[in-house]
């Protein structure tokens, strides 16, 4: 299934999320401040699993990524990395990391059953990952293996 995935360099056209080239720029700038200060870094991936029509699926993506926006702390930034899915870069350890895992969890379960459901019935579902970031890894290192992580 086949769903928008392009943006104008900003901002995802689909679901509004701001566009990878300023998640990476971002990451970077934030990778750099981490390593002079001492401070944790978290990736939390978000596959995005349709078992739905297009349209469908364009309503839960929509929805997924408001659902991350909603959740995220100040100082965290997302984006909308691929077709099926977002990155989100946390000010995290991984305690912290696996609490906001939980978190968006809760709030994401409630988008694909029960009461809040987007498509009633819908099957879909999201897979959540979490990637703690090593201050003995590369930048470059740390992006492309989470990348292949990503796109196993």
């Amino acid at each position: 299934m086949k769903v928008e995935f392009s943006n104008n360099g900003y901002i995802d056209s689909l679901t509004g999320a701001p566009a990878p080239r300023n998640f990476f720029e971002n990451l970077t700038r934030e990778i750099h401040k981490s390593q002079r200060h001492y401070q944790p870094l978290t990736i939390l991936t978000f596959k995005y699993l349709p078992v739905s029509t297009k349209t469908e699926s364009e309503k839960e993506l929509i929805e997924l990524g408001r659902a991350i926006n909603r959740n995220m702390r100040k100082g965290d930034f997302y984006s909308r990395i691929a077709q099926d899915g977002f990155w989100v870069c946390l000010h995290a350890d991984q305690s912290e990391g696996r609490d906001s895992k939980i978190r968006f969890s809760k709030e994401i379960s409630t988008l694909f059953s029960g009461k809040k459901s987007i498509v009633p019935g819908s099957k879909s579902n999201v897979d959540i990952s979490l990637n703690f970031w090593d201050r003995d890894m590369s930048p470059t290192s740390w992006i492309a293996a989470i990348d292949v992580k990503y796109f196993q």
